[in-house]
């Protein structure tokens, strides 16, 4: 599930409704982080106070839903887009809620939902390009992607291949060498790397081509 809050709004609010499709109640907890994601593609998540939401804590009893209302709080001078996560989380009781404190004992969650949350301020945009591109042997390639916009990318929303610029002849990736590229998103101002094991020989003066479809 993905989320976009219109920063320019003062007011922006939205609702999230959880529905209990188990046969017993659960216990839960909402929690809003901070999202980014470096280039090896590992994310960071902090505890973020640029949104409000309530309940923080709630039973959801068996076939009941609950709505979890999260409203921005934090400004309208963005120069670009942030990123974040909304949690909810399962607490291991049954019908009491116990808060958590930073000395509290460890709570192991039985499950995680988690959904995009995204704050975007007036007229950003995406800009994805290939950063550079060295070949390490024959069919092994190390490619670097940027998206120098302010505004999230999601690659595939692009047609990849591959091309030799001396002939133009196109090199077109297998399933699942698009299926690599085709689970990258690329946050505003961020890169990602990638080593693609190609399923076959590519010409020294090869070049990656980005497509918007």
């Amino acid at each position: 599930m993905v989320s976009v809050f219109d920063v320019s709004n003062k007011k922006e609010s939205q609702t999230f409704t959880v529905i209990n499709e188990d046969d017993k109640d659960v216990s839960l907890e909402v929690v809003v982080t901070s999202r980014s994601i470096d280039a090896k593609g590992n994310e960071k998540r902090e505890k973020s106070k640029d949104f409000i939401f309530y309940p923080p804590q709630f039973v959801l009893k068996k076939g009941q839903r609950r709505n979890i209302r999260l409203s921005w709080v934090g400004g309208q001078k963005l120069d670009h887009e942030k990123a974040y996560r909304l949690i909810v989380r399962q607490l291991p009781v049954d019908t009491q809620i116990k808060k958590v404190t930073s000395q509290g004992a460890q709570i192991n969650f039985v499950f995680e939902y988690v959904a995009s949350v995204y704050a975007r301020p007036p007229k950003t945009r995406a800009h994805l390009q290939v950063k550079s591109l060295k070949k390490l042997d024959d069919q092994k390639v190390f490619i670097i992607l940027e998206n120098t916009g302010s505004q999230h990318q999601l690659v595939n929303e692009y047609n990849i291949y591959f091309k030799n610029p001396k002939n133009n002849k196109k090199y077109e990736l297998s399933k699942n060498e698009r299926e690599i590229f085709a689970s990258l998103n690329l946050l505003a101002h961020s890169t990602r790397e990638i080593t693609l094991n190609y399923h076959q020989a590519l010409p020294e003066d090869i070049q990656l081509i980005l497509e918007k479809k």
